[in-house]
């Protein structure tokens, strides 16, 4: 268990590596994330957190197979654990996005459909965010030649951003 400066270092190499990730040094950020994880406990919801900057990286740098493991780590680490299912949905879109773009549309379903369900739970049915995940669904089926599904989920996301736009509600 990491103690006082410990932890300490680890959050400034984390704090290195985003810093080098938003000026577009996705090799430095993936370094200096990496040394950050190593220093962080596998049963630290953090290490899930951590695992999903680093699918950022690489999908940034195009690297989907590494992108795809960290999404799926950082989802098992996440689930068994005390983090908010809003939280796991972000990922869960994250991770449906790469398969899709690799052509796994049924599993990009299944995990879309899986981050909805956490949304719904978690922030409603009246959120962007929701409806942004409505919008994925319907071109994931789009890709699979699932015209009337497709037609389906945009319309659903339609729905959701004319009532957001009724209320009044956007995302902070």
């Amino acid at each position: 268990s990491l103690v006082g400066s410990e932890m300490c270092i680890r959050d400034r190499y984390l704090g290195i590596g985003a810093t080098h990730y938003f000026l577009g040094e996705l090799d430095e950020a993936l370094r200096y994330t990496m040394i950050g994880k190593e220093m962080t406990e596998k049963n630290n919801d953090l290490y899930g957190i951590i695992l999903n900057n680093l699918s950022t990286f690489a999908y940034d740098k195009r690297d989907l197979g590494k992108s795809l493991q960290y999404d799926k780590d950082a989802i098992t680490y996440l689930e068994n654990s005390e983090v908010a299912k809003d939280t796991i949905a972000l990922i869960l879109n994250n991770l449906a996005l790469s398969q899709e773009i690799i052509g796994d549309f049924d599993q990009s379903i299944k995990n879309l459909s899986k981050a909805i369900q956490y949304q719904e739970e978690t922030i409603g049915i009246t959120n962007e965010v929701i409806a942004t995940s409505y919008y994925h669904l319907g071109g994931v089926h789009g890709n699979k030649a699932e015209y009337k599904k497709a037609i389906k989920y945009y319309l659903k996301s339609i729905d959701i951003l004319s009532e957001v736009k009724r209320i009044g509600k956007t995302i902070n």
